[in-house]
């Protein structure tokens, strides 16, 4: 009995013993992409899958088409078909004759078999490809001439990303003598020379094409130029031994030590002499007395005010019987503003931001504002939208902005300051309007030159 036919029986449980590799190839003759999926969610598409009736879309004779299609090249203007690799015998270890490849070679690959988008390359540091190629999981690389043509087949072994006591998966490219790469394949579930797998193979040959330029120039001391870097095997490293940075190939900061101290000697001066020191020093800047003047009474006791919500105003303003807008404009001096600018700082990652912004008309919901038309009913997004505290970055927009934003200020700031004296460019937080307090903006950054003052 096959799976579709059990399944349609009710048997679904069976989805649950089956393993990974399993799962993926029921979902994959079905036309379902499923690369990048875990366990659950697997059983949960095959699920699916029979309560649609979905049938069988690739047949061997389609994986026979697709097999032969990625081994056809161009030679001297007529196609020709590659043999398959699995009846290639005379593979080299020697990687001489490999040819240079460069970062754009995998760029081109990525984006036209691969498919990846903008926003998966320029986040290729994450991937899970680029993960086993920093975590030398590729190993065994070997190369064959393909006679005949301007081509290579370059085959390697990848040690699994989790099960590594299984067998290793082998994937493998066609390669040109220009470094361009045609097509590639692996033993995995995926095979269509766009898995993990592939990546981490490709930017494995571009690093060791980059460390071996001179691999051709013959010497008389030479030895074959074999693939040199070893099988990565993860090994259990205690809690505080593990490196959580986004690039571990980077340095380590410095860590404190004990050679590092140097605790300053401390003077034991009477009072005259005291007194002598701090007279000669005011003697040469006047504005030392500023710093030796006691604080007063408000300051001494070490407490300051913690400026309140829009929302703590209105229930204060309301116990008063006093007018609201009066009472917020009163209430919001210099210091007040201040306070609330510095308490916010770092914005959309610091969750002030977020709660002194409640109750407050802020630059993103200025246009809204402006263009809605309010009518009587008093439950609207616009006003949920500044009554309501929403620590989440919901919308592509915000998201595309927070990390773009550092990229932005950047070459802004590198503009700006070509034509500008001493330009300096600090983050803020939120800002209120000091004659409107209802209203506030978070501006990206405030720039200060000798030339222009504050921006």
């Amino acid at each position: 009995m096959s799976i579709m036919s059990a399944a349609m029986d009710n048997n679904v449980s069976q989805f649950e013993r089956m393993h990974v590799p399993d799962l993926k190839t029921f979902l994959t003759k079905r036309g379902i992409t499923c690369s990048l999926y875990r366990k659950q969610q697997l059983v949960r598409l095959c699920e699916i899958a029979v309560e649609l009736q979905l049938e069988v879309t690739q047949t061997q004779d389609d994986y026979k088409d697709m097999d032969s299609f990625r081994r056809t090249v161009e030679v001297n203007g007529a196609k020709y078909v590659l043999p398959e690799i699995t009846t290639v015998l005379n593979w080299k270890s020697d990687l001489r004759d490999l040819p240079l490849i460069e970062s754009y070679d995998i760029l081109i690959y990525l984006m036209k078999v691969g498919q990846w988008n903008e926003s998966r390359l320029s986040n290729y540091r994450r991937d899970n490809g680029f993960n086993l190629y920093t975590s030398n999981h590729i190993h065994d690389v070997k190369l064959h001439r393909l006679i005949n043509t301007e081509y290579f087949y370059v085959r390697a072994a990848c040690v699994p990303e989790t099960r590594q006591s299984e067998n290793p998966y082998n994937p493998w490219v066609i390669v040109g003598t220009e470094g361009h790469f045609r097509s590639g394949g692996c033993t995995c579930v995926v095979d269509n020379g766009t898995c993990k797998h592939i990546t981490a193979l490709l930017f494995s040959l571009e690093n060791f094409s980059s460390r071996h330029r001179d691999r051709n120039t013959e010497v008389g001391t030479d030895v074959p130029c074999t693939w040199d870097r070893a099988r990565k095997l993860s090994e259990p490293l205690t809690i505080n031994k593990i490196d959580i940075r986004n690039n571990p190939s980077s340095s380590l900061p410095e860590e404190p030590h004990s050679s590092h101290y140097a605790p300053s000697k401390g003077l034991k001066l009477s009072e005259h002499e005291i007194e002598k020191r701090v007279f000669n020093l005011c003697k040469i800047n006047k504005s030392v007395f500023s710093h030796i003047l006691e604080n007063s009474s408000d300051e001494s006791d070490g407490e300051v005010e913690i400026p309140m919500s829009m929302k703590q105003l209105a229930d204060k303003s309301k116990d008063n019987g006093s007018n609201f807008l009066d009472f917020i404009k009163l209430y919001h001096d210099d210091d007040i503003i201040h306070q609330i600018q510095a308490r916010t700082s770092g914005q959309a990652e610091n969750p002030e931001w977020f709660f002194y912004r409640v109750g407050r008309i802020t630059a993103s919901l200025f246009h809204s504002v402006l263009h809605y038309k309010f009518g009587d009913v008093k439950d609207n997004y616009i006003l949920r939208n500044i009554l309501q505290q929403n620590n989440k970055i919901s919308t592509p927009a915000m998201k595309y902005g927070i990390i773009n934003e550092p990229i932005a200020r950047h070459l802004y700031f590198q503009n700006y300051k070509k034509k500008h004296k001493c330009a300096k460019i600090s983050l803020c937080g939120l800002h209120v309007s000091k004659a409107h307090p209802f209203l506030g903006a978070s501006p990206d950054g405030i720039i200060n030159c000798k030339c222009c003052g504050k921006e």
